[in-house]
């Protein structure tokens, strides 16, 4: 239990006499703790009117939580990292307004600038994407009422982060997915298991951080 105000999503620890780096590269001396549970007001009687739910005074919900990077919270954000942002679609009956602030996981832009001359590259030989989607595909099972879709991708940059959105009758904003092994020559595995109680989904986009081309599939 914390008292912590605001809300926030992980609370850290940290040995009063400091840290040190291990050998294989790891923090001995600090503990990252995620907060699973959050207590909201409840009813004291049965068939109370039940008290809204103000998840707007979350900043990490309602705001973002800025760059994500994969095991270490406290680290850098890496290059072509992920910003998290306000969560979508808004539980609430209106969506606060979202901070608008630099974005440090920017991919850089292939774009000219106001100093380019006329004999600039022509737009066909921009630089080849620095990663690449090499598979994707989705899969769907139902049982009592609740249909799972489970999709699976792979990358070859081990640094890329995959997010996966949901076309269908109940459409679902892009998702991080979960990074799985990674295997010769970086290629890595990503998985999501989404759970869908209306109608099922009909396809599926999978995209990358790193900037490689989207690739949809049906499901």
């Amino acid at each position: 239990k914390t008292l912590i105000s605001p809300v926030t999503s992980q609370v850290g620890f940290r040995l009063s006499t400091g840290t040190i780096t291990t050998g294989n590269g790891l923090i001995a001396g600090q503990f990252i703790q995620p907060i699973f549970n959050f207590i909201f007001p409840e009813i004291l009687a049965f068939g109370d009117v039940p008290f809204t739910l103000n998840f707007e005074i979350i900043p990490f919900l309602a705001q973002g939580s800025g760059p994500y990077t994969p095991g270490n919270p406290v680290g850098p954000a890496p290059i072509n990292c992920l910003r998290i942002g306000q969560l979508n679609p808004w539980p609430g009956a209106t969506a606060p307004a979202p901070t608008n602030c630099p974005n440090p996981c920017a991919f850089p832009s292939a774009a000219p600038s106001a100093t380019s001359s006329a004999a600039a590259a022509p737009a066909s030989s921009a630089p080849t994407p620095p990663d690449q989607i090499l598979s994707a595909s989705g899969t769907l099972s139902q049982a009592r009422g609740v249909v799972t879709l489970n999709v699976v991708a792979q990358v070859n940059n081990p640094n890329s982060i995959l997010s996966v959105s949901v076309q269908g009758p109940s459409p679902i904003a892009p998702q991080i997915m979960i990074k799985g092994t990674t295997v010769a020559g970086g290629v890595t595995n990503w998985s999501l298991a989404v759970s869908i109680k209306a109608n099922k989904p009909t396809g599926i986009t999978v995209t990358s951080s790193g900037g490689a081309p989207a690739v949809s599939r049906a499901v």
